[in-house]
């Protein structure tokens, strides 16, 4: 890829810029591993939380896509720990996936990667006036926004086009009937008018009351949560080398024809054709064969059979005729037929004989198979083959600067932990050139200078004894070596201090358990006598009347209706079970209802439609993720560090109160 971005020609303008697109598609998916592997390579090493084949997955990798998961949904950073163990699962599942690309040979070319950017939304700010902004500032770009080299680069764009590609083909077996598509349309447009009480926390709170004893019995009950923030604290003297003072070793040509000669299996391509396909469905809403779609889906299979013979253009027939639009970008009729690459094995075999069969070029007959009729194009075919090793040669780079890379900051680690143990920490950090601090005492979920936020030396910091030799741990930005000087045992809470809150958290609590008392009993009555409003009255609650809502609509004081779907599913004059919600209770009745026409589904049935498949696409997609995990578990090529992940669970637990 390399020797072809650096080509002299007007193709590598485009290459460059869909590289660049792809690459912000990645960060938006965060699909791809993380480069910043552990200092050690196996999955009970500390810091690695799971190896998924060969790949690592480090706590600091989780720590960095909490981070990225937390900044987009406006999370506060204190809530990053407890983010990490379902992140932790996401991290797995993707490098599953990507795992399952390569074994199924799946391959991205220079083509595709010139039609993304083609078609993609950089293309003004990265190609102004479609020129190329230049080599130069392309280098710039990646040196400054990612910090890594140019082929580690683009084989992570590449990664991100590969999985996609997998998952399109997961994707395109969804389908939805005509049945489910009515019941859906008509449960997201029924309207109802609802007559609703509120009584709010605020209306019953005043009417509690607390006896001194029972402020006391609470707060002994609850010392665990006003031990929160008492939590024990360490100091630590701790130096920190940063990775672009470690030096990696230099990839030689040798290094890389020598890992292509002991890796060959990794670069077989087993036979593939390229191939595009008009398809006349002959199976029904429900996805099953439906023999009355037989005869008029050959009849009209044979009319574009005859004009392909007679010289028509194959995409825009498979455009106008082919009835396969699954997929997330409408299936291979959008794209002219194209189905691209396919090995042995990925379709029905009556598809695959005559697909592998076919002379590059050549259009065939009818072809029968479950699904329909299809008519068969061959784009392009390919021998099982051997990639050469200019093809791979940056890919193999890219491996070789990251392994290199972890040997550098590994050898550094020991000889900075050994240096540390045989004199001090602030004397082996001179010798190397590292910054010392002294930090203040801290808790296991602050950030300190130098390091910020990490699990690993967090984990390892307060896992240390007091006065214990100094112990080396990779962090984000390189290396730390720290030695623990002082321990303060959390402070137990005491009565007086937390008087006044724990009376206030007791009220509280019983206020909230009076309001769902009453909301209760005004939905018990409510439902008995009929008459919302009269009990409601007697009860200190507000009445209340909306206008007509449907299942995506607002309510004052309810909010957002997908709080309250039973209501699109009662009749007029039902009374609903206690709404909670924050700070307030609601209870509702039907007083009018309002039935979707047949125009509107008419109107909205395809919208309807084109819902309901990019839902079912993500359910599949994250049941094949689910179902993969769990066989790569089965079968030993997912191996996690158990003990690392209870102590992160318990560390984000710790770090949650």
């Amino acid at each position: 890829m390399i020797r072809f971005l650096q080509t002299p020609t007007p193709m590598k303008r485009f290459v460059l810029g869909a590289i660049l697109i792809a690459f912000c598609l990645l960060m938006v998916v965060s699909l791809v591993p993380n480069l910043n592997q552990s200092l050690l390579g196996n999955p009970t090493t500390p810091g690695v939380l799971a190896k998924v084949g060969d790949q690592d997955v480090t706590q600091e990798e989780v720590q960095q896509r909490a981070t990225q998961v937390a900044q987009s949904q406006g999370y506060p950073a204190q809530l990053i720990p407890l983010l990490m163990p379902q992140v932790l699962n996401s991290v797995i599942a993707d490098k599953a996936v990507l795992s399952e690309a390569h074994r199924m040979g799946l391959k991205v070319t220079d083509q595709e990667v010139v039609d993304i950017l083609k078609h993609g939304q950089l293309g003004q700010e990265l190609f102004p006036n479609g020129q190329f902004v230049g080599d130069d500032k392309y280098d710039q770009f990646i040196a400054d926004n990612f910090r890594m080299s140019k082929p580690q680069f683009e084989t992570m764009v590449r990664t991100v086009l590969l999985t996609g590609k997998l998952r399109s083909m997961i994707e395109q077996g969804a389908t939805v009937t005509d049945a489910e598509v009515k019941q859906a349309f008509e449960e997201q447009n029924v309207k109802v008018k609802l007559q609703y009480a509120v009584l709010t926390l605020e209306d019953v709170q005043s009417k509690v009351k607390v006896t001194e004893p029972e402020v006391k019995a609470y707060f002994e009950s609850h010392k665990g949560v006003y031990q929160a923030g008492n939590s024990e604290k360490r100091k630590i003297t701790y130096a920190v080398l940063p990775a672009d003072k470690i030096a990696g070793a230099q990839i030689k040509e040798g290094d890389i024809e020598d890992y292509y000669h002991s890796h060959r299996d990794d670069f077989f391509v087993p036979e593939q054709v390229s191939v595009s396909h008009i398809l006349f469905k002959t199976i029904g809403p429900d996805g099953k064969p439906d023999p009355k779609l037989d005869a008029p889906a050959k009849a009209k299979a044979e009319g574009v059979l005859k004009q392909l013979q007679s010289g028509g253009n194959f995409a825009e027939l498979a455009k106008k005729n082919s009835e396969d639009n699954a997929g997330p970008a409408g299936g291979s009729a959008a794209k002219g037929g194209s189905l691209g690459w396919l090995q042995k094995g990925q379709t029905v075999p009556e598809f695959e004989k005559v697909a592998f069969s076919l002379p590059k070029g050549q259009t065939s007959d009818l072809v029968k198979s479950e699904y329909g009729y299809h008519i068969i194009r061959v784009d392009d075919k390919q021998d099982a083959h051997e990639k050469p090793l200019p093809e791979v040669k940056a890919q193999i780079q890219a491996t070789l600067e990251n392994q290199k890379k972890q040997r550098a900051l590994e050898d550094a680690a020991n000889k900075l932990q050994n240096q540390a143990r045989s004199s001090s920490v602030e004397k082996a950090a001179a010798a190397e050139g590292a910054q010392v601090f002294h930090s203040d005492f801290f808790s296991p979920t602050d950030s300190i200078p130098g390091v910020n936020y990490s699990p690993g030396f967090m984990q390892a910091v307060f896992n240390s004894a007091p006065k214990s030799p100094p112990v080396a741990v990779p962090v984000q930005n390189g290396v730390a070596v720290f030695q623990v000087t002082d321990v303060q045992p959390p402070a137990p809470p005491q009565f007086e201090k937390f008087r006044a809150k724990a009376e206030s958290d007791l009220k509280a609590e019983n206020a909230r358990k009076m309001l769902g008392s009453r909301m209760q009993e005004l939905s018990d009555r409510a439902r008995a006598s009929h008459d919302l409003a009269k009990v409601a009255k007697e009860l200190g609650a507000t009445v209340k009347t909306s206008e007509f809502v449907d299942a995506k609509g607002q309510v004052p004081d309810i909010g957002s209706m997908q709080q309250a779907p039973e209501a699109f599913d009662m009749k007029v004059g039902d009374v609903s079970a206690p709404l909670p919600l924050q700070n307030k209770g609601v209870v509702y009745g039907v007083t009018e209802r309002q039935e979707p026409s047949a125009d509107d589904y008419a109107k909205k049935k395809d919208i309807t439609r084109d819902q309901m498949l990019q839902r079912k696409r993500q359910e599949m997609f994250a049941l094949f993720s689910a179902n993969l995990v769990q066989q790569m578990e089965k079968n030993g090529k997912i191996k996690k560090n158990q003990a690392q992940i209870d102590a992160l669970g318990k560390r984000a637990t710790a770090g949650g109160l």
